[in-house]
């Protein structure tokens, strides 16, 4: 018998249609790409500038390295979309102090009210997805 034949005609091959780690990974990946959808549509942008933006309203004057801990993505791809939030006027990027290279984000009042615009459908989306779900199973402990 064949190792591959030994492992087809084994218990101890994990079934990843199964296996809940994957399952919660791919229902993540389905929600962002819905929401990511959604906006581009309605606004323009995508699911990373909203977590970028959400991430400045809580606390203004963060890094594109802290929004990337912060929102999750790598400091490039961050950088990448802080350029564009940028050119759209909804975020403003200025050194930290004179004469240095990091740099501190805050949202414009352009970008509060896009932000205020985006909360609606995010909070819209949201109650669609979680209906169903009792009080206790839509807590977050």
């Amino acid at each position: 018998m064949t190792v591959k034949n030994k492992l087809e005609n084994s218990q101890d091959i994990l079934d990843l249609d199964q296996f809940i780690p994957a399952i919660l990974t791919g229902l993540g990946r389905q929600l962002s790409y819905s929401a990511s959808a959604q906006l581009s549509e309605s606004v323009g942008l995508n699911i990373i500038d909203w977590r970028i933006m959400t991430a400045l309203v809580q606390r203004p004057g963060l890094s594109a390295s802290q929004l990337g801990k912060k929102c999750l993505y790598d400091k490039a791809l961050i950088s990448r979309r802080l350029k564009v939030l940028n050119q759209m006027k909804y975020v403003k990027t200025k050194p930290r102090k004179p004469n240095s290279n990091r740099t501190q984000s805050s949202l414009t009042a352009k970008g509060y009210k896009i932000h205020s615009k985006l909360l609606q459908i995010v909070r819209e989306r949201e109650q669609v997805t979680l209906a169903g779900f009792t009080a206790v199973e839509k807590k977050i402990s």
